[in-house]
This record gives structure tokens, sequence and C-alpha cells, in this order.
């Protein structure tokens, strides 16, 4: 099997290497185009089918990021890989959201660009191993047909959907109503029994509609649901996610998920509106009741790009290792919600944070496997709503099992890991050195050497520049907050100690920093 790979860059000389590189480096990549910016590369695309595209991230015309937003939106399929400078690395992190999960950073040397080649390689070999989705249930039976051009249309395969649409319509039958959408039914804390319930349950219950279901290869059912009318679609919906939810109550014991995509009136616009299920993950951390249709997303857009913006910074603190804002990060993550904090809502969130990491290169199977199986527990035992402290702290001990306590904790004590946990839960307030140690349950001349030992830093300077961060942010994304507030939630009692601690560590004063910020955004 071999991928083809398109370069986007700016800087001939780097066209060049990666040109001649890729294809010496791996028999398994050639470089089937090139282009000098984002705006070339969207044409090449029309011509030129690829696997792979690697982008600078600044370039004229249309940069990678925005080049990134088109090929998420136009082509899923393809993997994009970020090319940025050590300086560019915190905007090139916001690709995360157009699902980008591997960059290259400046200056390239080979044996990086040896491992980011293997890594893609043993990845595209692992999602080669099944297909995405399967036909079963008598539906597939009764209606083969059918399922194949379904299948078809959301594998892309425009060749054998004409030849299966032509063959349909010479039989006299007709594929779907004037409006169809895509929706995608899942268990909570699935077990294989759950998913196979759940697709017997379907299977029963869509006849009636003449509705099309197909598995997938994570135990989720998708089917295509169409009616008259967009309105009569999401009424028919709705009625079938609630006899759904009864029947699982009494048989599967789990909560249902249902996320409906784009509503289309084309069947070649079905894999649109299976791709615009990703757009609906966040729906049910914003949105009380199922089922979540795409067009509940702009009423939500509020509520949705704060916990898109918490989810995307926790990503990044995740991939970079930042240990210490774990926890700040996922507290203000659980507060953009606006709805209860149910057993439902924590094994949500952990699946849409799952959604932002790198399967198999951030963890192994075993450790997301060993980790939603304890989460799954707490979920399910849940008799009242988490508090936030809770909540944090249960996704918290899910992170652990996930990365495996060697890769998370960095040969730290288990000691100093909770007080960081400690310290980044509460350095808003005024603690000092004893009150984290008394946390501990140890000494705090006990507690300072280990500062020493492990972190090669006192306390103070470790609690100072943890505070200095988190103001650096206030002033970088709130212009409006006064200083005096900045200090108040960063720990300082005095707004003057604030500012003197402030200068002394960045150089400049909280008022300059924020007016600074605010004049780099403006150009």
């Amino acid at each position: 099997m071999m991928y083809h790979t398109m370069i986007v860059d700016d800087e001939p000389l780097m066209r060049t290497y990666l040109t001649q590189s890729i294809p010496a480096f791996s028999t398994l990549f050639d470089v089937s185009a090139a282009a000098k910016d984002g705006l070339e590369a969207v044409e090449l695309l029309k011509e030129i089918p690829v696997d792979v595209v690697i982008t600078d991230i600044k370039m004229p015309e249309m940069d990678g990021l925005s080049l990134a937003k088109h090929i998420h939106e136009n082509y899923p399929g393809i993997t994009v890989i970020i090319i940025s400078g050590f300086s560019d690395f915190e905007y090139a992190q916001k690709a995360i959201r157009y699902n980008v999960k591997d960059y290259l950073l400046k200056p390239l040397v080979d044996k990086t660009l040896i491992d980011l080649l293997d890594t893609l390689a043993a990845r595209f070999e692992r999602e080669r191993g099944t297909a995405r989705f399967r036909m079963t249930g008598t539906g597939a039976k009764r209606d083969p047909l059918r399922h194949r051009l379904l299948c078809a249309f959301l594998e892309e395969d425009t060749e054998r959907a004409y030849h299966l649409y032509r063959e349909l319509r010479k039989e006299g039958h007709s594929f779907m109503g004037p409006f169809a959408c895509i929706a995608k039914f899942q268990c909570l804390y699935s077990a294989s029994s759950s998913s196979l319930a759940l697709h017997m349950l379907l299977d029963g219950a869509c006849p009636q509609f003449g509705w099309i279901i197909l598995c997938e290869k994570d135990g989720s059912v998708c089917l295509l649901a169409d009616a008259c009318s967009e309105m009569d679609l999401e009424t028919e919906l709705g009625r079938l996610y609630r006899t759904l939810l009864r029947e699982s109550a009494k048989d599967l014991f789990v909560s249902i998920d249902c996320r409906c995509g784009k509503i289309v009136t084309d069947p070649f616009q079905l894999s649109a509106s299976y791709n615009s299920l990703e757009e609906t993950l966040p729906l049910p951390l914003a949105k009380a009741q199922g089922p979540f249709f795409h067009s509940h997303i702009s009423q939500y857009r509020h509520a949705l790009d704060r916990i898109e913006k918490y989810r995307d910074q926790l990503a990044y603190d995740l991939l970079g290792n930042a240990q210490e804002h774990w926890y700040a990060d996922l507290k203000s993550l659980c507060l953009a919600f606006g709805v209860p904090l149910t057993g439902d809502r924590l094994w949500r969130c952990a699946s849409y944070i799952l959604a932002a990491l790198p399967a198999g290169d951030a963890y192994t199977e075993e450790g997301r496997q060993r980790s939603l199986e304890d989460l799954a527990v707490q979920c399910k035992n849940a008799v009242r709503p988490f508090t936030p402290d809770e909540f944090a702290e249960a996704l918290l001990a899910w992170l652990r099992l996930l990365f495996g306590q060697t890769a998370l904790d960095g040969g730290l004590s288990p000691v100093i890991l909770q007080a960081k946990e400690y310290i980044a839960r509460n350095y808003q307030s005024n603690i000092s050195l004893s009150d984290v140690a008394e946390h501990c349950s140890v000494s705090s001349s006990y507690l300072s050497d280990l500062f020493h030992k492990q972190l090669s830093i006192s306390y103070l300077k470790y609690i100072t520049a943890l505070r200095m961060e988190q103001a650096a942010k206030l002033l970088k994304s709130h212009p409006d907050m006064r200083v005096f507030e900045v200090a108040t939630q960063t720990g300082f009692l005095s707004d003057k100690h604030f500012i003197s601690v402030f200068k002394k560590y960045y150089g400049v004063s909280p008022a300059m920093y924020q007016k600074s910020q605010a004049s780099h955004r403006e150009t």
C-alpha cells in the first residue's frame, strides 16, 4: 500500500527537502504534489487524491491553519501534518479542532521526519484493519442493495455508488425521501453485549420507517433516516429515541446517545451528513436532553465555543505533559457546560477529550480500555450530580489510568504529585508551604526538600511561576479585566505586591503586558 503525500510550503528549499526525503526515508510514501501556499493546495486537491498533507503554518494567501480547516470540512479522510517554528507552536496547536494531531518543529532533522513517517504508516495500517461499516441484521437481508449503496455513499466511493444507484433505479426502487440525515446511536459505558442489544432494538424498530441501519467498528449504530419534511424527520427521530431509551432502561441498564448530522436533500451529500456528526460531539455537554441535532449547534453556539476552547487548552496541556495545569483545565471545562454534571455527562466528557488525542500515540489501547472500564463504574454508580470539584477529580483520575502512572508522573513521587494537584486547585488562595504539607500529610521541611530534589525549584518559585502564567493568560484573554482583579484571581492579597512580582518576572508591568497583547491581536 502506497500513501500519497502533498507538500505545502512557501519556501522552495523546504519543498525540495521534503519532496526528496519522504520517498527516500520510507517505501510506503510518495510525494504526489507540491504547492507554494494554501490556495494552490486547494486547487490541487480537486485534481490529485492524497492521503497526507504536510503544510507550513505561516504562508501568504492562505496559511496552514486555514488549509487544515478546509481539508477538515471537505476531505475528512486526509491526514494533515503542521510544520511550525517554536514561536508559532502555540498558534499551530489551534489546529487540534480540525483533527490535526501531528506536528513537525523547525528546524527539521531527518530522524524526526523518519519517526513521523513510521508513526503514520503504523496508524494507517491499524485503520485499514477492518471496514468502517458492517451490514448486519434482518434489514440488511431484506434489502441488501440499499444497504450496500448507503455504505458506498458514506465511504465516498463515488464509482460504486453510481453503479448501485443505477441498479436500484432499474429495479424501480427509491433510496431515500426528500429530506434525510445520518443519525448515530451509541450506548454510554458501552460493552459488546450492550452494543449488540442496541443493534437488535434498532433492527426491530426501523422497518416501520423503512430506515437503513449499519454497524460501526466501535459498536455504535448509524441510521439513514428520511421524511417528507425537516420537521417530520426531527419528530420521528425524537420518537424513536424516546422508545429506545425506555427499552434500554429495561434491558441494557445503560443510557443511549443519539446525535444527528446535517439534514440533506441529495444522497451524494450523505457523507457530509455523516462527517458533520463530529461537530455534534460536544452538544450533549451543553444541551440537557437528546436527541442532539446538528441544527441545535447555532442555538448553543456560545456554550459550545467555550467548551471547545477549554477542551483544546486541556489537549494542549495533556500533549505537552503540563500536569500542573490539568486540574484547572478540567475545572474550567466542566464549568462551561451549564447543565447538571451527571454520570452520563462524565462519560460524554471523557469521550470528547479522547477525540482530541492521537489514538495509539499518546496512550495505549490497554490504558484506554482499563481507564474507561474504571470510569464506567463511577458513572453507573453516581446517585446524584457531581460538584465541579468532584467532576474534575474523577476526570483527573481517569487521565492517570489512561496515560499510565509511569508516563503520567515522569518519575515524581506521589507526595509531589499530590502537592502539585493541590496547588493547581488552590493557587488562587493565599496558600503557604505548611498548608500544602498539611494536605499531603508531611512536614513542611520534608516537602520543601522534595521540591528542591525532584523539581529543582523552591516551593515559592514554583507557585509564583504558576500564578504568573495564569495571570498572563488572564491579561491576554481579558483585555478589559482590571489589574487588581487579576491579582485577586491569582492568589495575591495586594495588587501592589502583584505588580511588583509580575514586573520582576516578565520585565514589564501587568498593564503594559495587557496593552501589548491587545495591540498584537489588532495587528
